[in-house]
């Protein structure tokens, strides 16, 4: 929450600025995540998806890059954190960890273990969850819905279309994941929650 007398009027500055600040070394790592799906799949979608695969990240990076690290934006103040929220934080990842060893084991057992990136893809937006309230980030809302569904059509689609099917969603998870925290620092949503 805002102390008495603290501005209420953020402060305009450009990410590179602030590598401290958790509205962008926070990014990074959603960032890095997108791209290991990409990276890691791209090689199972027939030619040419590959090479269009790489200029789509391309591009989404790019994006990423220029509205989180070089254009200005508002930061406001950071509030403080309630205490539960690295406990949150832990078990989230806890739990999205156990989601995806249970998730893989039982597809192994199906003999589906081609369908394991998507159900990785829906273990990740799981964990966002929780972290909306815990950290007063509603961008973790969206992220997490959208990849729990794209996960869970990943899975469906993969079921009935094969390898390349859960890859190719799969590899729409990292761009997409890519774009809404590329959005979120191009409207200001990373200073909605700071007064909260």
């Amino acid at each position: 929450m805002s102390r008495p007398g603290s501005p209420s009027a953020p402060l305009l500055a450009r990410g590179v600025q602030r590598p401290w600040d958790p509205r962008v070394w926070g990014t990074v790592v959603g960032a890095v995540g997108g791209s290991v799906f990409v990276w890691a799949n791209r090689s199972d979608l027939p030619s040419p998806w590959p090479d269009l695969t790489m200029v789509a990240w391309t591009a989404a990076l790019v994006a990423y890059l220029y509205w989180v690290f070089v254009r200005p934006r508002p930061f406001r103040p950071v509030a403080d954190l309630p205490r539960r929220a690295g406990t949150v934080y832990l078990l989230s990842v806890v739990g999205m960890l156990l989601l995806i060893r249970v998730g893989s084991a039982v597809l192994g057992h199906l003999d589906h273990a081609e369908l394991r990136p998507p159900v990785i893809v829906a273990a990740v937006g799981a964990h966002f969850l929780p972290f909306a309230r815990a950290f007063r980030t509603p961008v973790f809302w969206t992220l997490g819905w959208v990849m729990v569904a794209i996960g869970a059509v990943g899975v469906v689609g993969g079921w009935f279309g094969g390898t390349s099917t859960a890859a190719a969603v799969t590899v729409v998870a990292g761009i997409v994941m890519l774009a809404v925290i590329t959005r979120d620092a191009a409207t200001g949503g990373g200073t909605a929650h700071q007064d909260g």
